[in-house]
């Protein structure tokens, strides 16, 4: 059920399910925290778009050098590498 918009009256939601209702009021009275902080406490953070164009620029970037050490390595051909030079490092510790 919808309930129609009345001018100066502050909007609730119109929630059906009572332990969704009375969950949102019980947290604060058990922290004695204010409810806006404890529901900001629960909300997931707003996505942040360009932390997440970060991300992918920097993932970008390290498949390009791993790309860029195994084209040198196989430069000679594939039978001249041996596996053990892709995998580890001079002192035998993996890459």
């Amino acid at each position: 059920m919808i309930r129609p918009y009345r001018s100066g009256a502050a909007m609730s939601p119109d929630i059906k399910n009572d332990d969704a209702c009375h969950r949102p009021n019980e947290r604060p009275r058990l922290t004695g925290r204010p409810k806006t902080a404890t529901k900001a406490a629960v909300l997931p953070e707003k996505p942040n778009p360009g932390r997440r164009q970060n991300q992918i620029e920097a993932l970008a970037q390290e498949l390009h050098e791993i790309g860029q050490r195994c084209a040198r390595l196989l430069q000679a051909g594939p039978s001249a590498v041996e596996h053990g030079d892709l995998l580890y490092d001079k002192r035998g510790l993996p890459k």
